[in-house]
């Protein structure tokens, strides 16, 4: 009877033990695995997207270098200029991809971490449904700017350095974000103007633009001789 006690006390510290390791390095060892995964994740998918971002700046560069070589006039060279933008717009992308992918993996990983540590999620997750539909509601011009701000982004309506009429505000764009576009105007006033309120945009720096400009004459000139002039200066300034 003694020895089946001193057996029982055995096998009940035994138990006792294995419950601790397990406590004491069983849970922190998947957490490290989780964090480790995570990142091993992360690196992954960022060397992935900042590859493929290299292959279009590349092709755009490659692009911009034989249409330059070929140009012999000015309207020519819009190709040149969208070239160009498609390189920025490539790491506009890349960037907004790379957040992204960060905010999603970051979360996956709480998630889990917390599965691990025995914390009921399903109310977390209900709790984060509820509190996701009333900030929807009660931030719908917050949304409306973000959701805006990567249209304009995708779409490439304009980047950093473009001279742009947003309606309200004719000046440079110094900075783009997913919610504000900062411009700053001819007398130097800082802007900010809201994505979600950008309904129309005039951008004067893409491609190619206009000018029409006026030469008074006397009215005693030879117009055949200035029309001559003219097409000279003309024809020099394509060149």
């Amino acid at each position: 009877m003694f020895g089946s006690s001193i057996g029982h006390l055995s096998l009940v510290a035994a138990i006792d033990w294995q419950n601790a390791f397990q406590t004491l390095v069983g849970i922190p060892l998947k957490i490290l695995i989780i964090v480790a995964s995570c990142i091993i994740s992360w690196l992954i998918l960022t060397s992935m997207i900042k590859r493929v971002t290299k292959k279009l700046v590349n092709k755009a560069e490659s692009d911009r270098l034989t249409v330059a070589r070929r140009t012999q006039h000015t309207t020519d060279l819009s190709a040149v200029l969208m070239s160009q933008r498609r390189r920025a717009r490539a790491e506009a992308i890349a960037s907004l991809l790379r957040s992204i992918t960060t905010a999603f993996i970051v979360c996956i990983g709480i998630l889990l971490v917390l599965a691990q540590l025995e914390i009921n999620i399903t109310p977390l997750l209900a709790s984060a449904g509820v509190i996701g539909v009333a900030l929807g509601f009660g931030a719908q011009s917050l949304v409306k700017d973000y959701l805006s701000g990567i249209f304009l982004i995708l779409e490439d309506q304009y980047g950093v350095g473009d001279v742009v009429d947003l309606g309200p505000v004719v000046g440079t764009v110094e900075d783009v974000t997913l919610r504000i576009t900062r411009l700053r105007d001819m007398s130097g006033v800082v802007w900010y103007v809201r994505n979600g309120e950008v309904l129309r945009v005039a951008n004067r720096s893409q491609g190619w633009t206009l000018a029409i400009v006026d030469v008074p004459v006397s009215y005693d000139e030879d117009l055949d001789r200035i029309k001559q002039l003219v097409e000279s200066v003309a024809e020099d300034m394509d060149q």
